[in-house]
């Protein structure tokens, strides 16, 4: 009788992980938020602040381990994406809870650059203006792109962190039997 070789299981971890990391890096060049007012209407996204830089790297980090951990699952390379991915989630969390006033606080910074007024003016004026309805800022696509990018990242360590459990329970009995015969004794 021959013995059948089952082909091996793709590290669904680890392609989660890529996928995860992969979203991350696209819903940062994505809108993250939409000014509107007085028939105008502006797209910010993510990489347009800071904090898109961030969750580039975050997704590019991911995709890396990721693509190593496809070899076979390692707790470390499961903690890392788990780490990464967290942080990703994080970072679109926090922009979607501040977005108004991170919007405002940027517009108003960019403004005053440009102009001689303060920007602590600039700000006020723009808070009545969004008191007032004549101008509106929501949330773009990107930021949810991010937050799921971050969250499939995290799923994803989350398995090749059950997979590298089980690959390490898996160990040949012949292993354990000789690692737990002491040999002979004199």
């Amino acid at each position: 009788m021959s013995e059948e070789t089952t082909p091996p299981r793709a590290p669904i971890g680890a392609i989660l992980a890529i996928v995860g990391g992969a979203l991350l890096v696209i819903g940062s060049f994505l809108s993250w938020a939409e000014f509107s007012g007085a028939g105008q209407s502006e797209v910010v996204s993510g990489v347009d602040m800071t904090d898109g830089w961030v969750t580039v790297v975050a997704g590019l980090v991911v995709v890396a381990v990721g693509i190593a951990a496809t070899t076979a699952p390692q707790r470390p390379l499961a903690v890392a994406a788990g780490i990464v991915g967290a942080f990703g989630v994080g970072f679109g969390l926090f922009d979607a809870l501040t977005l108004t006033d991170s919007a405002l606080d940027s517009v108003a910074e960019e403004t005053a650059m440009a102009t001689s007024v303060s920007f602590q003016e600039l700000r006020a004026l723009l808070d009545v203006l969004i008191d007032s309805g004549q101008i509106g800022i929501s949330m773009g696509i990107g930021l949810y792109v991010v937050i799921a990018g971050g969250v499939i990242a995290v799923v994803g360590a989350g398995v090749q962190l059950a997979a590298a459990r089980v690959q390490a329970d898996e160990v040949p009995s012949s292993i354990q039997i000789a690692a737990s015969d002491p040999g002979p004794t004199v």
